[in-house]
């Protein structure tokens, strides 16, 4: 039973990242994690994140967990409805608490099944983690769904509320504007900046932050290994370690070895969780635009030697149209958030060769 002078507060994660962007905020903020009712969204059979989950949620330092399984469209039409039906009755199983939660905080707002939840529940306000990169995107498509709402047919068949919030409070480290009704909490990485503490460097070890572009059909596969090999000649290395995104493909990742000569690494989990846990850091983290850039950089102590560099990629080589805004909208966010941009006059040498 809630007394009646305790707040209960309510946080949403869909990944990692927003695990970890929940405990920043609680550090931050002071909330106490026994006051929030806590839900994790997993994508169907994805057991990575249901074990991150177990391994580091402490159900009785919280109020309540509650985890939620959501369609994997892979999966198939018969899979999606019976997931869909496990789903809208946890969440009638959270509406009828009746709750009137103080601080809704949220990983994924633009996500069907967070938004639809939020709209069952009472709330006082609503609190948006940062979706890397994406945040750029939602804060855009909010402005233009609050002039122009999108419940789709499917969404009504199923019951589903895609309605917009009135007010949100941005938690992030980003730089952007947003409507006159929302406004920006900076982030400042209180907790993850306690993790990292005065961890040694390895001089010499390069961290590649590796990005699925030829997966996604941004880069054609030689001219994404151009850029490696181009990166390697730029770094003063002596060892480089190639962090797999988890939609590369191997046998993608097989040539990217032996073209670079490096180590290829799967950790499960997003780079800037495995730097905060390791024993190390490297003295280069690298990478094109991927948001474990600008994150990292927050969270490591301010003249630590370690250095974070974004390379540009060659806007002509993007095989996307529709994108390219969006990827120099994001550069030219790191660098007003002092990342280090390298132009692709700077490092990339028209005589940079990969093994056939």
């Amino acid at each position: 039973m809630i007394m009646a002078n305790r707040k209960i507060n309510f946080a949403v994660a869909v990944s990692p990242g927003h695990v970890y962007n929940i405990f920043n905020y609680i550090d931050q903020t002071r909330i106490e994690s026994s006051t929030i009712l806590l839900v994790l969204f997993y994508l169907s059979k994805d057991n990575q994140t249901r074990s991150f989950y177990s391994q580091r949620i402490k159900i009785s330092d919280w109020y309540d967990v509650v985890e939620i399984e959501v369609w994997d469209r892979s999966k198939g039409l018969l899979e999606m409805m019976k997931v869909i039906f496990k789903y809208k009755s946890l969440v009638r199983s959270i509406m009828n608490l009746k709750y009137d939660f103080d601080t809704v905080i949220l990983g994924q707002y633009n996500s069907i099944y967070v938004k639809n939840l939020i709209n069952k529940i009472r709330f006082n306000k609503i609190v948006c983690l940062d979706e890397g990169n994406a945040v750029l995107h939602h804060v855009r498509e909010r402005k233009q769904l609050m002039l122009e709402p999108n419940n789709s047919l499917l969404h009504l068949i199923l019951g589903l509320d895609n309605s917009e919030m009135e007010k949100i409070v941005y938690f992030t480290s980003y730089n952007f504007d947003v409507l006159q009704c929302d406004r920006i909490v900076r982030c400042l990485y209180s907790y993850s900046k306690n993790l990292i503490g005065e961890k040694q460097i390895e001089n010499g070890l390069v961290y590649i932050v590796g990005s699925p572009y030829v997966e996604d059909n941004i880069l054609e596969k030689r001219n994404y290994l151009r850029l490696l090999n181009s990166i390697c000649e730029y770094v003063d290395y002596s060892s480089i370690v190639y962090f797999r995104h988890r939609r590369e493909l191997q046998s993608n990742l097989i040539d990217y070895q032996q073209n670079i000569d490096c180590e290829i690494r799967n950790v499960n989990l997003p780079l800037e969780i495995f730097i905060q846990e390791n024993p190390s850091i490297p003295q280069y983290v690298v990478g094109f635009y991927s948001a474990a850039l600008l994150n990292i950089k927050s969270i490591l102590p301010k003249h630590n030697g370690v250095e974070i560099l974004s390379f540009e990629l060659e806007y002509d080589d993007i095989l996307r149209n529709d994108i390219v805004d969006n990827i120099k909208e994001v550069y030219q966010s790191y660098r007003d958030q002092g990342v280090e941009v390298i132009s692709t006059d700077s490092y990339v040498s028209v005589d940079t060769m990969c093994k056939s």
